[in-house]
């Protein structure tokens, strides 16, 4: 009896790994599909590597982490499907440069020219937090974006007594990825 037991629940077990990695499996095979198919030929220019999935009772996603080597950057790249497996979301136009998407050369700046740039427009590089790399939203431009935390600012802060973090002109730059120029120092 205790032998029936035991297999009983063995298999259960089984059974259930097997099902969540056949869903698992399924996903990947349809976020590469999609994958392929959206980029095309610009998936020779960049690394991309499957993270994890996820499904529920309402949805699925496919998690890659993607990585441009020509700008020195990587980001999380996430298909969002629902049970039939069609497309609901993505984060694909905020991620992929139009270089990458048309197969061309890439013609954004790297990240240490956004650097420099930002540098050069009074950025205070003490501490730099985040880079990232993105289009607006509805927009064709690409950006870099600098977030730091200056603790040199924030120490003569405290001394006077102030409770803010960094001040705005110290804290940010959003810089055109195609020119260079400072779009804004939110």
């Amino acid at each position: 009896m205790t032998k029936a037991f035991l297999l009983t629940v063995c298999f259960s077990i089984f059974t259930v790994a097997n099902g969540q990695t056949s869903i698992d499996k399924r996903i990947k095979i349809k976020g590469d599909s999609v994958l392929k198919v959206w980029v095309g030929n610009g998936l020779n220019r960049i690394v991309v590597k499957y993270k994890e999935s996820y499904h529920s009772r309402n949805d699925y996603r496919a998690t890659y982490t993607v990585t441009f080597p020509e700008n020195d950057y990587s980001d999380e790249f996430i298909i969002y499907f629902d049970k039939a497996f069609n497309v609901l979301d993505s984060n694909f136009f905020r991620t992929f440069p139009d270089y990458v998407l048309e197969n061309r050369p890439n013609d954004l700046i790297s990240k240490d020219s956004a650097i420099s740039s930002a540098i050069k427009s009074g950025l205070c590089v003490d501490n730099i937090l985040e880079f990232s790399l993105f289009r607006l939203y509805n927009s064709k431009v690409f950006v870099w974006t600098i977030d730091v935390d200056n603790k040199e600012e924030r120490q003569k802060d405290k001394l006077l007594g102030k409770k803010r973090r960094t001040t705005k002109k110290c804290q940010r730059r959003l810089i055109n990825a195609n020119t260079g120029q400072i779009i804004s120092d939110i």
